[in-house]
């Protein structure tokens, strides 16, 4: 087993926030992301938001993703496993929700600036708002993809 695969395991073993949803189909996970997000600031409490699309016309909507996951922020680094995705392209955003709104908020004045600490798979950090190619990853049939988010605060 892999060092990587040996921290995963480790992680979700001691309560490592994990999805658990189950196919109605009663069948095996078919793929699964480990997205391992770091550095959290945790003393600004909230939560994660570990938001997984599919679709690029939901892209950067946290109430359109496919799948949403909730992670308390505890520790520099957090680990949260999404599983039981079928084979496809996704992207991946996560927000340090610090208000508990259940999305990303911005400020304004004098010009557009992050409230909450943010990151999306890939960290292509730019100007404005992330775009959607470039946070694209692939999930195979039994695979394990290992995501490193970066969240810039």
């Amino acid at each position: 087993m892999t060092p990587f695969l040996l921290i995963v395991a480790a992680a979700l073993a001691a309560g490592a926030p994990a999805d658990t949803t189950v196919a109605a189909s009663g069948e095996v996970p078919v793929g699964s992301v480990a997205a391992v997000i770091a550095p959290v600031r945790a003393d600004q409490g909230g939560e994660l938001l570990v938001c997984l699309y599919d679709d690029p016309e939901t892209w950067l909507k946290p109430e359109r993703a496919l799948r949403v996951v909730r992670a308390a922020p505890e520790g520099e680094t957090v680990i949260v496993r999404l599983g039981d995705l079928p084979p496809g392209r996704y992207a991946l955003q996560v927000i340090h929700d610090k208000n508990l709104n259940g999305k990303f908020d911005m400020r304004t004045f004098p010009w557009p600036k992050p409230k909450e600490g943010g990151g999306i798979s890939h960290n292509n950090f730019r100007m404005g708002p992330p775009r959607w190619e470039p946070a694209l990853f692939t999930v195979g049939a039994g695979e394990l993809v290992r995501l490193d988010v970066a969240l810039r605060y």
